[in-house]
């Protein structure tokens, strides 16, 4: 939906033409008085062209854009479809990825707010020493820490295990004892991860009493009216959206986000119109939903980053609890996040300088993000009737054009292992979970957790690569020198057969 439809737009966009005279006066009062609460003003037909050109170029499925303007929306437009039954609309639900984090971090500053806890906490206060090893100094790492990516730690099977094979222990905490330095050591460098916004999901449990998504639904989510948001895949699945990869019809099934890899660094669903109103939250100089002083000490406390990315079109000069700040594609210092995963691709942003914000997702896994990243910049320029917007965007145009001009590298030759030895069977790590082999007339297939992946052939005769997500190769090697079949994934750790 854009601004300024003239009145035959209106009829063709909303099949007017088929109602009666009365009824059609109804129907466009209504519309009317919508497209005015919402704030609509600007012309934004670039970005309707832009979006236009995205799809039909580039055979990108689905993008969808909302932005806000001191608090209200000004934009809101959901082009192409979801999945193979359903367009994209306003009402489809979108997974949100790691954008997730920002939101938990506003939980542990409300609970900062009501000196529930403090930035300055040790981690130990809220979870028991008992859980990490004697090689961690944990007391040593912050709630700050955890919510700036500085504590310096590292725990691949938790974070593996959370977002993609989906097993694990109903309490997390117990997955802490893999923890280890990044570094070997204490170091508060930066390095974003997944870990410190699981240890936060566990610190508001173990503060609250309640799980995380509860808090987050009764402390955030009802209060901002975000009704078609939540933690949990209990919507229609016509609403859901579905991730590709272009020049792919289908949607990458394998790559479809379960409620068990639902956490709380990357766990939430929700709307356009609902991100809508999580971003009227932070461009509202006037609401008093959230108090004011406790939304500036959110937006507070963050570590210096000074890393470029993309060419040095996206520049973060400072991160902390869930946003960076810096420039993004050339839209200078502004807080923004990425939202990632597999096809789940999204961009959040907001310029508090003028007081305007813009959330954009598109669901396409190889230039997605570019794609959000350079509609989220294209906006502001728009928006600002910035004579500049086009060549500003010009050169990541270039950046997409390569991207989608690249052809896709199929694998074609099946795994076939030659020892006597039968593979099939169920092996175990202490660390990631259990691995099943099965052998049909097809190949190997190997299952772990709900990720499951024909076996293809590797450059040596006992390397196997599996494509959990299609386009995304992982390797495998089998391992007999002891006279035990066992498995090694990656760098991970070893797999061994029960």
């Amino acid at each position: 939906m854009t601004a300024n439809y003239n009145f035959i737009e209106l009829l063709s966009k909303y099949q007017f033409i088929t109602l009666s005279m009365k009824a059609l006066r109804t129907t466009l009062i209504l519309k009317l008085v919508f497209l005015y609460q919402l704030g609509y003003s600007q012309n934004y037909s670039k970005i309707d062209s832009i979006v236009n050109y995205f799809i039909t170029t580039h055979g990108i499925k689905g993008i969808g854009i909302v932005a806000t303007e001191n608090g209200k929306i000004t934009y809101l437009e959901a082009k192409g479809i979801a999945n193979p039954n359903s367009e994209f609309t306003d009402s489809t639900q979108v997974y949100i990825a790691s954008n997730t984090k920002a939101f938990i971090a506003l939980c542990i500053a409300k609970m900062a707010f009501s000196n529930q806890l403090k930035y300055s906490d040790p981690i130990t206060r809220y979870i028991a020493g008992k859980y990490f090893t004697d090689s961690i100094d944990a007391d040593n790492t912050t709630i700050r820490d955890l919510l700036n990516h500085t504590h310096g730690l590292s725990n691949d099977p938790l974070t593996f295990r959370t977002a993609y094979s989906g097993e694990y222990p109903a309490d997390l905490q117990q997955l802490l004892k893999f923890t280890v330095y990044r570094d070997d050591r204490l170091s508060k460098k930066f390095k974003y991860s997944n870990l410190g916004y699981l240890m936060a999901g566990m610190i508001i449990e173990n503060v609250s009493g309640k799980k995380w998504q509860e808090y987050l639904e009764t402390e955030i989510l009802s209060p901002l009216g975000m009704r078609a948001t939540g933690t949990a895949m209990n919507f229609n699945p016509d609403l859901e959206i579905l991730p590709y990869t272009f020049k792919n019809n289908e949607p990458l099934l394998k790559s479809r986000k379960s409620e068990n890899t639902l956490h709380a660094a990357g766990g939430i669903y929700s709307t356009l119109p609902d991100m809508g109103k999580w971003l009227g939250l932070l461009t509202s100089g006037t609401q008093q939903i959230v108090n004011p002083l406790l939304i500036k000490q959110y937006l507070n406390g963050t570590t210096s980053v000074e890393e470029r990315e993309a060419g040095g079109l996206v520049y973060s000069k400072t991160y902390g609890n869930g946003w960076i700040f810096g420039d993004l594609m050339n839209k200078k210092s502004i807080y923004y996040s990425f939202g990632r995963f597999n096809g789940y691709e999204s961009v959040m942003s907001f310029d508090p300088a003028s007081k305007k914000g813009v959330y954009v997702y598109v669901n396409e896994r190889v230039g997605g993000v570019y794609v959000a990243a350079v509609l989220s910049s294209y906006f502001y320029f728009v928006s600002e009737a910035d004579p500049r917007a086009d060549e500003l965007i010009d050169p990541i145009l270039g950046i997409i054009k390569k991207v989608y001009s690249s052809p896709i590298d199929q694998l074609s030759k099946i795994f076939h292992y030659k020892d006597s030895h039968d593979l099939t069977g169920i092996y175990k790590s202490n660390e990631y979970g259990t691995l099943m082999l099965d052998k049909t007339a097809e190949g190997y297939i190997f299952q772990l957790g709900k990720m499951r992946s024909i076996g293809y052939a590797g450059k040596t005769e006992n390397e196997i690569i599996v494509e959990w997500t299609p386009g995304i190769r992982e390797h495998l090697f089998i391992l007999t020198g002891d006279g035990k079949i066992k498995i090694q994934y990656g760098d991970f750790d070893i797999f061994e057969r029960l």
